[in-house]
């Protein structure tokens, strides 16, 4: 009776495992360029809020309902106060994504990120951490609000300087 058990089980996993196979579309492959804009706000004293824009490249891997999306970007944010502190970053990274008509997505990405203000520059590790959610419009067009926690890492001479960012990206998709 185990053995028969054991079988029917085994029949019902593959047929599973063959339904999944069936009903799911191949993976499809996509680039991606996005434009990000938003509200910045650093961490610290001496530094008031700002604003940032981004650019950022990345090809869509789309398996099943995830995607995977290595990225290239750069981005500049611009800050007021008495250290009128301004920071660049190129960087790296990707991004995993659900997708439906409404996309929720989180990223990661590391680079080199430079730092000049009214105190000395500086030039150290990159990075930022987020979560965004994707409203597709028309299939080539996606866009909806992001919330980005980015910085430069410090170095013996400097502290790290970092930011929370509230703001919104636009996102063209080509084949």
């Amino acid at each position: 009776m185990s053995g028969a058990r054991a079988h029917r089980r085994f029949l019902a996993v593959a047929a599973g495992a063959a339904l999944v196979v069936a009903v799911t579309p191949p993976a499809r492959a996509e680039d991606k360029l996005s434009l990000d804009v938003g509200a910045a706000f650093p961490n610290g004293t001496g530094n008031d809020d700002g604003f940032g824009v981004g650019l950022r490249y990345g090809h869509a891997w789309d398996l099943a309902i995830i995607s995977l999306i290595p990225e290239l970007g750069l981005g500049y944010h611009a800050f007021g106060g008495p250290n009128d502190a301004n920071a660049l970053g190129v960087f790296g990274g990707g991004r995993v994504a659900i997708g439906f008509v409404l996309e929720p997505s989180v990223y990661a990405h590391a680079g080199v990120g430079h730092v000049w203000a009214n105190r000395p520059s500086f030039t150290s590790l990159y990075y930022d951490v987020g979560a965004a959610l994707d409203l597709t419009a028309i299939p080539v067009i996606d866009f909806g609000p992001h919330l980005t926690l980015a910085g430069v890492a410090g170095n013996e001479s400097r502290e790290p300087f970092s930011w929370l960012e509230i703001g919104g990206h636009l996102t063209f998709n080509f084949r």
